[in-house]
């Protein structure tokens, strides 16, 4: 079995609150950006992964998707604010966000073209040093 590796790869820019520059501001938007990868290698569709796992297997990938939710944005001190997901119909409702890499080329036949790789919602205006989230459902 591969051993996938999800990093996600929050900007700078968004942990510190991308959005209107006026301090007053009770609110701002956060855009997360996330990649997977295989090892130390972007997840590609058309890569076949060499050298994978305990057996050292190469691997061709069909699919990488997973929903994550209660995400929170983690200050300096370890406190943290939750992140109000933007509803938008389709790939985050309520508190859960849907992330979709393949991108239906290559090996990963059975997906579609839409990939996202990005989570918004909104989070009181400040200084973040972290993301903290949960995978898969929630249990309700």
């Amino acid at each position: 079995m591969a051993r996938v590796t999800f990093l996600s790869v929050a900007c700078l820019a968004a942990l510190s609150g991308c959005g209107e520059g006026d301090e007053d501001v009770a609110s701002k938007t956060f855009a997360l950006s996330f990649a997977a990868k295989v090892g130390d290698e972007p997840f590609s569709c058309t890569t076949t992964f060499d050298g994978v796992g305990t057996t050292r297997s190469a691997v061709k990938p069909l699919d990488v998707r997973m929903y994550v939710y209660d995400v929170r944005l983690v200050r300096d001190d370890g406190s943290e604010e939750p992140l109000s997901l933007e509803q938008d119909g389709s790939r985050q409702r309520d508190k859960v966000a849907f992330l979709d890499f393949e991108d239906g080329t290559g090996t990963c036949e059975t997906g579609s073209p839409e990939t996202r790789t990005e989570i918004v919602g909104t989070a009181p205006a400040g200084d973040y040093a972290g993301v903290r989230f949960n995978l898969g459902l929630p249990p309700s």
